[in-house]
């Protein structure tokens, strides 16, 4: 073997090892797009539900949409679905909690289709409850609108949702809504003191005294002291 043939082998073993070694990286990168997309995903919920930041949660979503994206072209499957349903979902609760969308019936049936493990709906009642207890009503209102998305009403956890929502609506002055939202709980769960009483004030301020009155006698019925003090004000 000459040694310019010789020389010639060494370049080609070189270009060889050199292109094998990088598809063994690629590959691995590839394989690597799933748990790059389950980081951004974890980050984005973080972002979201306990900093509430949500313009990093959008972007933090984006991400994981976009190596998820990576994977199903790399493998050409459909991709996790898990990843794809949580980051669009995170994604219409992060945009709507900033106050950059309104309530929805895209946005309805994107929670209504929720099948991942993570329950955004708890989160944002916890969220709403927190503001509600620091008579943060405006922002409340938005939380638990957001948590009761995916709920109906016949659920208990859900009930409270609605008489809490009732509560935040009396306490912006949005009485209508009040009482639409304290009916809906009523409805479900009749044993409700709280929606009762908060309906019945709505009612009273609404001039409807009679219905008023009937609201805030069974709220006292049920064990809402603030009820009677209230009735002997309006209800003589």
């Amino acid at each position: 073997m000459s040694l310019l043939n010789f020389c010639y082998m060494i370049k080609l073993l070189t270009i060889t090892f050199v292109l094998l070694e990088h598809n063994l990286h690629s590959q691995s990168v590839v394989q690597g797009y799933d748990s790059i997309a389950n980081e951004w995903q974890k980050n984005a919920v973080v972002l979201l539900i306990e900093d509430r930041e949500f313009y990093r949660a959008l972007e933090a979503f984006d991400s994981c949409l976009y190596y998820n994206n990576l994977w199903m072209k790399n493998h050409k499957s459909s991709g996790y679905l898990s990843f794809k349903s949580l980051a669009n979902m995170g994604k219409s609760y992060a945009e709507y909690l900033m106050g950059d969308k309104v309530m929805s019936e895209k946005f309805y049936k994107i929670a209504k289709a929720d099948t991942t493990i993570f329950n955004f709906s708890f989160v944002c009642y916890i969220g709403g409850v927190d503001y509600m207890s620091n008579e943060q009503y405006a922002i409340a209102i938005r939380y638990i609108k957001a948590a009761i998305w995916r709920n109906e009403p016949k659920e208990i956890f859900t009930v409270g949702m609605y008489s809490d929502l009732g509560k935040c609506l009396f306490a912006v002055g949005d009485y209508a809504e009040c009482i639409n939202n304290c009916t809906i709980a009523i409805n479900a769960m009749p044993g409700n003191k709280d929606a009762y009483y908060y309906r019945g004030k709505a009612r009273i301020i609404s001039n409807n005294l009679l219905d008023g009155c009937k609201d805030l006698s069974k709220a006292g019925e049920l064990g809402e002291d603030d009820a009677y003090v209230l009735m002997k004000e309006y209800c003589r």
